[in-house]
């Protein structure tokens, strides 16, 4: 049952990253809890990148949080490199921690 479920959401994340691919000709807005820099935030990394390079407006919105606690941290400094807009959703502040 686990690996039949893992499956699924295997071909989820392909649909959604060919989705990205074909799609966006003029902008692409990508929302997402955990974008870490492991081998499925590069796979979204790829194709946002192609859809920037294709003249689309990309702007990317993330949880710092989530993010921060996986392994392999934010893939943010890859996108920002290749002119995409990343913006942290309620950045970490030590002034207002919970947001």
């Amino acid at each position: 049952r686990r690996a039949e479920r893992h499956r699924h959401n295997q071909q989820q994340r392909r649909d959604s990253e060919r989705e990205l691919q074909r799609g966006g000709e003029h902008s692409v807005c990508f929302e997402n809890f955990i974008f870490a820099g492991d081998d499925t935030g590069a796979e979204f990394a790829r194709a946002l990148e192609a859809a920037r390079a294709r003249g689309a407006q990309v702007r990317v919105l993330y949880d710092p949080l989530g993010t921060a606690l996986v392994k392999g941290g934010s893939i943010r400094r890859r996108l920002r490199h290749s002119a995409v807009q990343v913006r942290a959703f309620r950045p970490l502040s030590m002034v207002a921690p919970w947001g």
